[in-house]
């Protein structure tokens, strides 16, 4: 597998993220703890469990559904996710990454247009 975002590479990460508006496909800037350690990693929505379901034929009202949850995926087979973690809350993302580039040197490493976003390592 590829991995989300392309090693080296910088990353452009909004925090006003709106769970309503996650889906299958959104990278997401991720908090977690494991081993003792907190980790932040980019992961990938696979589902998003939340708000309410419609009805058969939408003649009853809507079915709740349980709420605040997303299942996240690891492109590599050893990178921690959903499988070993569970599923993970809305409150444990910290971002929704809007896009990403390849840094463009100006002969001054930390200086520049690259100052403000995430760097892939």
């Amino acid at each position: 597998m590829q991995p989300l975002v392309a090693k080296g590479n910088w990353v452009l990460v909004t925090s006003a993220v709106d769970p309503g508006r996650l889906h299958h496909g959104d990278i997401v800037l991720v908090r977690f703890k494991a081993a003792g350690s907190n980790v932040r990693t980019l992961r990938a929505v696979q589902e998003v469990f939340g708000g309410s379901q419609p009805a058969a034929q939408n003649t009853n009202p809507p079915i709740p559904t349980r709420s605040g949850l997303l299942y996240l995926s690891a492109t590599s087979s050893n990178g921690l996710d959903s499988r070993q973690l569970g599923l993970f809350t809305f409150d444990q993302i910290q971002g929704k990454v809007l896009g990403s580039m390849r840094p463009i040197s100006n002969g001054k490493e930390g200086h520049g247009v690259n100052r403000g976003l995430l760097r892939t390592d």
